[in-house]
């Protein structure tokens, strides 16, 4: 097999490390093979303003084969936002749905050595008491995640920071804010620069670095989400609940970059207790490679964001519209088929993500499927259909329709009659 054919497989059908690669071939003599491994990646690769605790950037390979994957999950979840919209439930957790929730409350319960029964648990999201004790902390994030449902406060920010400490608390009066103190004695490797948790007189300023990438970057919301959580659970700015902290946050931002209460439904609790958790950080930290966290973490989302679809395929809630009961029958084929070549220029994505993160901002009543659409689909001269909608999102004939009119009204398209059917084409100036 020729040298470049080697390359891309190990970055493209699975992104292996080096020590992966040493291992799938058999031999420990790889160094030329992985210069050109690495040559390879460098032309997807993009620096963030993401800093290591030894000042050294955080990078990012792009590939079009990652991206089109990034592609097929968001789809995915806008089938299940596009439920959760049906539902009017956007904005709120709706306890009706304990399936859902105690995924979420499982995990943390297991962690802290207490019972997992659907019935102990079903009191907290009813808002009962749990006559047992112990179970205050897991009360605590319930009320968390009933906070950031509601998105009371931004994405990331210390007033935030400062939401979440005291509700998981249970107090007003907190110690501190970040740690004043080592979390371990034990020296960090210098060889190979690990951390198991950044010095605390560097936090505040790491904690700035993250909260002005989260604010400030152009890539997609779930590359930001996940690059936050990994970077939360890198430095470890508090004294306890950085776990805890961590898939907050990825939640958070979620919830304020379009994605509503359907964030809150992700049961990300279960994947810090992984196996794999630690020693794929290790591998970014020795590499400042955030893609092999992206790559450990995408599998676990795509199964999580198809359990839940069907998941709310089959609650028989009656305000779900008959159209939309019909749609996904075949609630296993939840794939849409594309009927168009998506972008494969990263600079282009890239340009779309920004582009479609613009839209959200400045028309907040804008639905996120009409952003996604209409970033990729704004070339003058063209003209677009309710069926190309239809196809990229995966959703009802009339909610296409809708949003297409709502594109209209909003004045980024102008609608014109062709024979027997309407179609849109972007206003000119």
């Amino acid at each position: 097999m020729p040298i470049n054919d080697l390359a891309i497989r190990f970055t493209d059908e699975m992104y292996a490390t080096k020590q992966e690669v040493s291992k799938a071939l058999g031999t420990s003599v790889i160094d030329p093979l992985w210069q050109t491994i690495e040559s390879y990646r460098q032309s997807f690769e993009r620096l963030l303003r993401l800093q290591s605790i030894d000042k050294q950037p955080f990078r990012l390979v792009l590939t079009p084969t990652l991206l089109e994957r990034l592609h097929r999950l968001e789809r995915t979840m806008l089938k299940g936002l596009g439920r959760l919209v049906h539902l009017q439930a956007t904005t709120s957790i709706v306890p009706a749905w304990k399936p859902l929730l105690l995924p979420t409350l499982q995990p943390l319960a297991k962690r802290y050595g207490l019972s997992t029964s659907e019935r102990k648990l079903g009191y907290i999201v009813d808002h009962k008491p749990v006559e047992e004790t112990g179970f205050e902390l897991i009360e605590s994030y319930y009320q968390a995640l009933t906070i950031l449902a509601e998105k009371r406060i931004a994405p990331l920010n210390e007033e935030w920071i400062l939401t979440m400490l005291t509700t998981l608390h249970r107090t007003d009066n907190l110690p501190s804010f970040y740690r004043e103190k080592e979390l371990t004695n034990r020296p960090k490797s210098l060889v190979a620069r690990i951390y198991e948790a950044a010095p605390f007189p560097q936090i505040e300023a790491l904690m700035q670095d993250l909260m002005h990438f989260v604010h400030q970057s152009s890539l997609s919301s779930l590359l930001i989400a996940i690059i936050a959580l990994f970077y939360l659970d890198y430095i470890k700015p508090f004294d306890v609940y950085n776990d805890e902290m961590s898939i907050l946050t990825f939640k958070n931002i979620l919830a304020h970059l379009g994605w509503d209460a359907y964030a809150i439904y992700i049961p990300l609790e279960s994947l810090l207790d992984s196996p794999h958790f630690s020693s794929i950080c290790q591998e970014v930290q020795k590499t400042k490679d955030l893609t092999y966290f992206i790559a450990f973490f995408l599998p676990f989302l795509e199964q999580s964001s198809t359990e839940f679809l069907n998941h709310l395929i089959q609650l028989d809630v009656q305000d779900i519209h008959q159209e939309q009961r019909q749609q996904d029958v075949m609630i296993h084929d939840i794939e849409p088929v594309v009927s168009e070549p998506q972008p494969t220029s990263v600079h282009e994505e890239i340009d779309a993500n920004r582009y479609q993160n613009h839209l959200l901002e400045t028309h907040p009543g804008m639905r996120r499927a009409e952003a996604y659409f209409y970033a990729r689909h704004r070339e003058k001269g063209k003209f677009y259909t309710i069926a190309q909608f239809k196809t990229l999102m995966g959703c009802a004939y009339e909610t296409s329709r809708t949003s297409m009119e709502h594109l209209v009204e909003l004045g980024y398209y102008r609608k014109e009659q062709y024979k027997n059917k309407y179609v849109y084409t972007v206003k000119g100036d």
